[in-house]
């Protein structure tokens, strides 16, 4: 099995970078999460947030941003994630897993946890997606 490691996955297909910047707006690498299609042999993956831009100051590489992370895009990228997982077959036969990229990836911006900037906006997407899904199906 693969896992679609988000944002690399995305990033990883023609996108509308800026050229001098090298940044694709996070926006943009979440719509290309929702429209995606999975395959059989593919665990998924979702992520909060995306930086690595500092890394690579001299020399960048394509890297996400949010001008504000936002966690209605994480809500939607779940939301759409757990609905292909329950409608389409999993690589192991018995149970599915979404990886969020990630709990606590403060360097680069990945972060899920409460913070100052965002409250608990990002768990609460988490749990409103999960809700959703548990009532419709």
């Amino acid at each position: 099995a693969l896992y679609l490691f988000e944002p690399h996955n995305s990033l990883n297909r023609p996108l509308h970078a800026d050229p001098k910047t090298k940044t694709v707006h996070s926006s943009a690498v979440a719509e290309q999460i929702i429209n995606s299609t999975r395959n059989k042999n593919q665990f998924m993956g979702v992520f909060t947030h995306w930086d690595n831009s500092p890394r690579y100051q001299k020399t960048p590489k394509l890297s996400t941003y949010h001008t504000k992370p936002d966690p209605l895009i994480f809500k939607k990228q779940l939301l759409v994630q757990l609905v292909k997982a329950l409608m389409t077959e999993s690589p192991n036969d018995k149970e599915d897993l979404i990886f969020i990229s990630s709990w606590n990836e403060w360097n680069e911006g990945a972060v899920m946890e409460p913070s100052i900037q965002d409250g608990y906006g990002f768990l609460e997407a988490h749990k409103d997606a999960k809700q959703f899904i548990t009532k419709t199906f």
